[in-house]
This record gives C-alpha cells, sequence and structure tokens, in this order.
C-alpha cells in the first residue's frame, strides 16, 4: 500500500474511532477516555493533512512553485503539532484538572474496553505506515501513532487502578500523563518542520577549520 493510501486511510479510520469513543468516553464519565478521543480527532485532521502533503509534493516544478513543493511536508509536520497543541491546551487539560476537585462516576470496565480497542487499531496503523526517514509529515504522523499507544495504554492503567483502589482522581491523572508524554516529542518535531522551512544551516566547524 503507498503512503498516500495509507494516510487517507488512517484519516478515515481515525474519524471512526474518534466518534466511538468520545461517545463511550462520555457515557462512561472517563476523562481519560475523553482525552484520547481528542487526540484521535486531531489524529484524523493530521492524517489527512499529512495526506495532502504527500499528494502536493509529487507535482513537479512549475513556473509558481519553481522550487519544486518539498516543503509541503515540512509544512503538514508544524500545522500537525499545533493543532495537536490546541486540542490539549482547549480540550484535554481543563477537563483533567477538573477531575481533580470534582470526580464524576466512571464505567471503569466500559474505559478499559474503548481503550483496548483504540490500542488495537493504532498497533494496526504503525504496523502500516513506513519508516519517516526525512519525510516530516510521515514523522508527523507516526508520532501521532506512537503518542496513541502510550495514551490508550495509560488509560487502561488508569482503569485497573480504579477497578483496584476505587480512586476516581487516577483517570485526571492519566490524562496529564498523556500530555506530558506528547509534548515533547511534538516540539521536537515541531523544531524540525520549522528549521526546514526556514532553511536553517547545520553547524559550521569552527574547530576544524581554526586547526587548519
Amino acid at each position: 500500500m503507498s503512503v498516500l493510501r495509507v494516510l487517507l486511510f488512517g484519516c478515515v479510520g481515525n474519524c471512526l474511532m474518534f466518534g466511538v469513543e468520545l461517545a463511550w468516553g462520555v457515557w462512561s464519565g472517563s476523562n481519560a477516555l475523553v482525552a484520547d478521543s481528542f487526540h484521535l480527532a486531531s489524529d484524523a485532521v493530521a492524517w489527512g493533512i499529512a495526506g495532502w502533503a504527500e499528494w502536493f509534493s509529487r507535482w513537479s516544478a512549475s513556473e509558481r512553485y519553481t522550487f519544486g513543493r518539498e516543503k509541503a511536508r515540512a509544512l503538514a509536520a508544524a500545522l500537525s503539532v499545533c493543532l495537536l497543541t490546541f486540542v490539549m491546551a482547549r480540550e484535554v487539560l481543563p477537563e483533567a484538572i477538573g477531575g481533580f476537585s470534582a470526580p464524576q462516576p466512571i464505567l471503569s470496565t466500559m474505559m478499559l474496553v474503548v481503550a483496548a480497542i483504540g490500542g488495537f487499531w493504532n498497533l494496526l496503523l504503525r504496523f502500516l505506515l513506513p519508516e519517516p526517514g526525512r519525510a516530516h509529515h510521515v514523522r508527523s504522523a507516526r508520532l501521532h501513532v506512537d503518542f496513541d499507544l502510550v495514551s490508550s495504554a495509560v488509560v487502561v492503567a488508569s482503569a485497573v487502578l480504579i477497578k483496584a483502589t476505587g480512586w476516581l482522581w487516577w483517570d485526571s491523572a492519566g490524562s496529564l500523563v498523556v500530555v506530558a508524554l506528547i509534548m515533547f516529542p511534538a516540539w521536537v518535531t515541531f523544531r524540525q518542520a520549522r528549521d526546514e522551512l526556514l532553511d536553517k544551516a547545520p553547524p559550521f566547524p569552527w574547530e576544524a577549520f581554526q586547526r587548519v
């Protein structure tokens, strides 16, 4: 399967998974599951942007695009990270922080099942997605998949801990862990895309030059 088809498949599949997980998260009262579902929503948009970049960058240079369109891939990666940051700040963090002060009853079994389904889905995408190399748009899509897997694992752990201890704040703690795990590699991906867009030069080896 070509990279473009994999990206479009991931976009459509993540749209469906977002709807299912959000509905079950609201029904079960799980902040961690709602957080994971909004990450799936950002995944769907990010994979769609990456698919556009893959299609657009294949076009050859023209009078208007004299240097080609390869930088569309870096632009897609930067947009993807900005979208992810917005979703985390606008939707996930307020829900998680509010869960500590006013925890709601949670259907931990339903929370566990949905998180497991999401984990299997992301394992499939991880298997289909090729190695990114220097393709920033594929790297950003892979970033979403890798940390969806981590967030699904955190949701499963939160559900198990809630069932074992009865402490509902594990759910909000899990949401904060998901945010913390996502943001650092997201920043690294954004910085790499930014450097390519701005044509940043590699460090000059001044010490070797002075020795000569």
